[in-house]
């Protein structure tokens, strides 16, 4: 009866082992030093053009070992790899532009893994594909002739926006020509009989003086 006894012991102290273990493995330090290692982690993209078409390659670094980086869209894993040239970061190509993508950072220590470290977002701009098209030519600071724009248009549509853009700027400033006719009638007529304005203004100033002369005689 000992002899079970001493043995149902070992087997409890046994089962209780790997319990004791996990809270050692991913205790409050570990969990800490895995998410300053996580917030390390940087992300970018370089747009990849072709013809007509644009994608994008994302590239993630600092991946250091003990982490995971989950894409959320495909679920693919990437890790810290030692056979590659860079074995903390990878390239991921052939994303679309106007989308934002989602990665979720996980410690590879199951025992730490039951919550993301730090998330990150990629958000990829809108791709303009009429750009390139020969009537933006000189407009490259036009909104519609923006590399990175988001529009609906039809092509057909895209080419009558801009034409009646630059039609607009060959358009004569209606404001300054109203005010330009509105001003010529009186230059003219100054223009023609200049002489009378002059002749009344000497007058005036003949009469001023001789006003001023008459007080000073009579002691005023």
């Amino acid at each position: 009866m000992v002899k079970i006894l001493k043995n149902l012991l070992f087997f409890s102290i046994l089962m209780l082992l790997p319990i004791s273990c996990k809270a050692l493995e991913c205790d409050f330090t570990e969990k800490a030093r895995l998410k300053s290692l996580a917030s390390n982690i940087n992300t970018s993209y370089i747009p990849v053009e072709n013809g007509n078409t644009i994608t994008f390659n994302v590239t993630i670094s600092n991946i250091y070992p003990g982490l995971i980086v989950v894409d959320a869209t495909t679920g693919n894993q990437y890790y810290y790899d030692e056979n590659r040239q860079n074995p903390g970061e990878v390239v991921i190509t052939g994303l679309v532009p106007d989308k934002t993508y989602r990665y979720e950072i996980y410690s590879t220590n199951e025992e730490c893994n039951d919550s993301s470290l730090n998330i990150y977002y990629v958000t990829l701009p809108a791709y303009n594909s009429y750009y390139k098209d020969p009537i933006c030519d000189g407009l490259s600071d036009y909104k519609l002739c923006n590399k990175w724009l988001k529009t609906d248009m039809s092509y057909e549509e895209f080419i009558k926006e801009v034409t009646d853009y630059k039609n607009s700027l060959n358009q004569p400033d209606k404001t300054e020509t109203k005010d330009n006719g509105e001003l010529n009638p009186i230059l003219e007529f100054i223009y023609q009989y200049y002489y009378i304005f002059i002749a009344l203004f000497v007058i005036a100033i003949i009469y001023i003086i001789y006003v001023r002369r008459k007080r000073d005689s009579f002691g005023f």
